[in-house]
C-alpha cells in the first residue's frame, strides 16, 4: 500500500474540533519555514547595533535561540515580543522643545 492510499483513508476533522493544537502546529510550521536571523539582520530592522542586540538577547530582552556560539532569531517572535512588552513613545514627546513653547 502507498502512500497515498494510506492518506485515501484517512478522514480530516474540522478546524473546530481539531482546537488550538492544530492552530500552534501551523504557527510553528510558519515560522519554520522563516527562517533564522542573525544578530546583524535584527540590528537593521531595528536601528541599533548587532552588539546592542546581542546584549539584550543575553539578558533576556529579545527572544533567541543560542546554536553554539551564535545567536538567531525569528522576526515574528521578535516582533511579537516587542508588541507586548514595550509601549511606543508618542511622536509629541520626543520632539525637541524650542522657542515655540510645547507645539
Amino acid at each position: 500500500m502507498n502512500t497515498k492510499e494510506q492518506l485515501k483513508g484517512t478522514k480530516r476533522t474540522s478546524r473546530s474540533a481539531q482546537g488550538s493544537a492544530t492552530l500552534e502546529t501551523e504557527r510553528l510550521t510558519a515560522l519554520a519555514a522563516e527562517g533564522f536571523m542573525d544578530k546583524s539582520a535584527v540590528a537593521d530592522r531595528l536601528g541599533v547595533r548587532p552588539r546592542t542586540v546581542g546584549e539584550w538577547a543575553n539578558q533576556g530582552k529579545l527572544p533567541a535561540y543560542r546554536l553554539g556560539p551564535y545567536l538567531r532569531f525569528k522576526w515574528a517572535e521578535v516582533e511579537a515580543h516587542l508588541a507586548a512588552t514595550c509601549r511606543v513613545a508618542s511622536p509629541l514627546a520626543t520632539m525637541p522643545r524650542g522657542p515655540l513653547g510645547d507645539c
